[in-house]
This record gives structure tokens, C-alpha cells and sequence, in this order.
């Protein structure tokens, strides 16, 4: 490896143990807290969104079109992953819903009461 290739190979390192620390610090990777959250809006996934486990969606999917048609089958909503930008609603802090404006929770994420990560 030449220098020039060194050089980016330790900044990119450098940069990877930078987030690291900050997600550490932030506790993203703490597996007590079971839920899904989004790392840019603090938002918590609701029992709706399954994108983390979309291998066995994707089997399930599959084995329901074993011996089918491809003309007789169709896939239903209920059989397809569904990730966080997908979700109309999120949950509150008290149990509630909240119905998701996704193009205003891109451009301003903290105005709205949605529950978010504390951590985050």
C-alpha cells in the first residue's frame, strides 16, 4: 500500500472510532431497550415496523408462493416488511397515536410531540 493509501485508510478509521464514541456515548447499541430507533429523528418504532427482522418476512413470503402460480398469486400489505418511513403513525409517551407528516419531520424533525429516544 502506497502512503496516499495509507493516509485515507487511517482517516477512515479514525472517522469509524469517532462514531463509535458517539454512539456510544449516545447508547445505541444497548440491547436492553428492545425497540427500533431511528438514529436521525429519535423516533420509536411501533409494533407495526418489522424491518429487523426482514430475512424471515422474506421466507415467509416465499413459502406462501410454493406451489402457486405466479398468475394466481398476489402479495398482500400484511406480508411485507415495513420499515419506519413507511409508518403512518407513531406511538406517544402516553399510549396515544400520532399520525406522521413525513415530508415535515424530514425538514424540521423537533417540532413535532412525536416519542423520541431520551438518549438521543
Amino acid at each position: 500500500m502506497d502512503s496516499t493509501s495509507t493516509h485515507f485508510v487511517s482517516e477512515d478509521m479514525s472517522e469509524i472510532r469517532k462514531l463509535v464514541e458517539v454512539f456510544n456515548e449516545r447508547g445505541v447499541f444497548n440491547t436492553s431497550f428492545a425497540k427500533l430507533v431511528s438514529l436521525s429523528t429519535r423516533l420509536i418504532a411501533d409494533d407495526s415496523v418489522n424491518a429487523d427482522d426482514a430475512k424471515s418476512v422474506g421466507a415467509k413470503i416465499l413459502q406462501s408462493m410454493v406451489g402457486e402460480t405466479v398468475s394466481a398469486y398476489s402479495f398482500s400489505q400484511k406480508n411485507q416488511v415495513k420499515t419506519l418511513a413507511s409508518a403512518v403513525y407513531v406511538k406517544t409517551p402516553s399510549g396515544g397515536q400520532v399520525e406522521l407528516d413525513h415530508p415535515t419531520l424530514v425538514s424540521a424533525p423537533s417540532s413535532h410531540g412525536c416519542r423520541r429516544h431520551p438518549s438521543f
